[in-house]
């Protein structure tokens, strides 16, 4: 949604930041792709259910990525034993995911189909109220925090989007993974790891931002 908006208004943008975001859809872009492919056209299920409950969107994100939703999630809550911090966290995430809140049928559908299915955004064919959102209007500063062994949204589903992005400021970040995040596709907000090593960049380049503009003011 970020990415979205600063392609409508890159003006309004100062720095872009990418957590682990799914930018590009289709075949490489993740464990759910498979199951988007397969599955019948999103307004049958908006049809259905009106809004669609956070039930199913867990139900059906087991089905994508068993490994990452399901077994990951019990060798994360293993390893975590030992480290009374780490243990904590894990047990705050189990109870995050039970705020199974409903998306709108609206917005469901046309997330599954003009993004995940289509492709648009990544095309460089997505309209929001008549406008353009392409890649080519990203003229930003943007920083893209990629996880190489994500499975749930890995590089590939970001990077060809920042490569096309004309923006003179791009930074690639990558994150190794923590023990105690539960899924690890949060990780990069919650974990250890993250928070010792990662956010200090993220942050450093948001000042630098800031300071350069200071700089170039009259």
């Amino acid at each position: 949604m970020a990415a979205l908006f600063t392609s409508l208004h890159a003006d309004r943008v100062r720095g872009l930041v990418l957590i682990e975001s799914p930018l590009h859809f289709g075949s490489e872009s993740g464990s759910f792709a498979p199951m988007v492919a397969d599955a019948p056209h999103a307004g049958a299920l908006r049809k259905a259910f009106v809004h669609i409950p956070g039930s199913f969107l867990n139900l059906m994100s087991v089905r994508a990525s068993p490994h990452e939703f399901n077994w990951q999630r019990r060798l994360d809550w293993v390893a975590s034993l030992g480290n009374p911090r780490a243990f904590q966290t894990h047990l705050a995430v189990e109870r995050w995911t039970l705020d199974e809140f409903p998306i709108p049928g609206k917005l469901f559908e046309e997330l599954i189909e003009q993004l995940y299915r289509e492709d648009r955004f990544a095309r460089g064919t997505l309209t929001i109220d008549g406008k353009p959102a392409v890649p080519q209007a990203l003229t930003s500063p943007v920083l893209a925090v990629v996880a190489p062994e994500g499975q749930i949204i890995p590089p590939a589903a970001t990077l060809p989007v920042i490569d096309v992005s004309p923006s003179a400021n791009k930074l690639v970040l990558h994150y190794g993974g923590d023990v105690g995040v539960s899924l690890q596709h949060v990780g990069p907000l919650i974990g250890q790891s993250a928070h010792d090593t990662l956010w200090p960049e993220i942050i450093r380049w948001l000042l630098d931002i800031v300071r350069a503009e200071g700089q170039n003011q009259p």
